[in-house]
This record gives structure tokens, C-alpha cells and sequence, in this order.
């Protein structure tokens, strides 16, 4: 499962990070990396989606979203 297809409230793990290898690299870089446990806080009905990951909040673009696999805990 995609990380844009998961629901408000959600907690998942994620598994891989499909994108360019900046883009992955910067994702590492601010604490999403394989295996981390992030919650999804919000969606935009613009696609943008808002995970917590420890007492972190970040914005992510739709496109990084569908990038990003993850698995229910």
C-alpha cells in the first residue's frame, strides 16, 4: 500500500522509498526511512498529506506520497 492511500488517524510503518534518490535521500535525511512507525495526521483535498513521526509534523506532496509503501503495524 501506498502511503496517499492511507486514512487519517492511521499509524503505519513504512517499507520502501520508491522516489529519485534525492528525493529518497532527503526523506532519510528528515527521519522517514524504512522501518520507521508514522502517523498519518491529515489529508489535503489537494492530495498533500500531513505525517507525525516522533514530535515531528511534515508536509507531503502527492507525488512523494505514492512514493513512499507502507504496512499496518
Amino acid at each position: 500500500m501506498h502511503l496517499a492511500e492511507v486514512s487519517p488517524g492511521r499509524e503505519v510503518v513504512i517499507g520502501a522509498l520508491h522516489g529519485t534518490p534525492d528525493a529518497s535521500s532527503r526523506l532519510r535525511e528528515i527521519g522517514l526511512r524504512p522501518g520507521a512507525l508514522i502517523r498519518v495526521v491529515q489529508r489535503s483535498t489537494f492530495g498533500a498529506i500531513i505525517v507525525a513521526h516522533g514530535f515531528s509534523s511534515v508536509a507531503l506532496d502527492r507525488d512523494t506520497a505514492r512514493s513512499i509503501t507502507v504496512a499496518v503495524p
